[in-house]
């Protein structure tokens, strides 16, 4: 069974007066430290299909200001193939300073444009900052068909609240 506010709310109505407003005034400043912590944090999901087909594609990063949490990076592609994933900075492609930070093995593919990669991180592995993006290649003859990023997005200054 699960308690709600309303139901200590009603249990505190037959409690002495100071009691009850004490816990009442307790509550409140709960809620709104709570509600303070939560301020800021905007998930993301980036979705993206190439009609195209090709064999290194590129999610650009968080805005200025902010920084991003990436929890998960996934993908399609055309044939049987492995990708590598990177973080680097740069425009449509040119990667400065790429790091690896992540490594698809080779992915089956049952039909056209069907093989699955999917790589994830936990809390504080794989953080973005301005001018960060992924970039994701692939190692043969696959090309990608879509991918899907999902991250938690926060003020830099606020970046402690999707380190835990």
């Amino acid at each position: 069974m699960t308690t709600t506010v309303h139901d200590i709310s009603t249990q505190l109505d037959g409690l002495p007066g100071r009691m009850a407003s004490a816990i009442r005034e307790q509550m409140a400043l709960e809620r709104a430290v709570e509600q303070e912590w939560l301020r800021g944090i905007k998930y993301m999901r980036v979705a993206a299909g190439y009609p195209t087909l090709p064999t290194s594609i590129e999610v650009p990063g968080p805005d200025q200001g902010n920084a991003w949490n990436v929890k998960l990076f996934t993908c399609t592609l055309s044939a049987a193939d492995s990708v590598g994933i990177y973080v680097g900075t740069g425009q449509g492609g040119d990667v400065a300073s790429p790091r690896l930070v992540g490594y698809i093995p080779p992915v089956s593919v049952t039909a056209p444009n069907q093989g699955l990669g999917v790589f994830s991180w936990s809390s504080d592995q794989l953080i973005l900052f301005p001018g960060e993006g992924l970039f994701a290649v692939t190692t043969g003859t696959g090309h990608f068909s879509t991918s899907f990023v999902c991250a938690v997005q926060v003020p830099q200054e606020e970046l402690g609240k999707v380190l835990y």
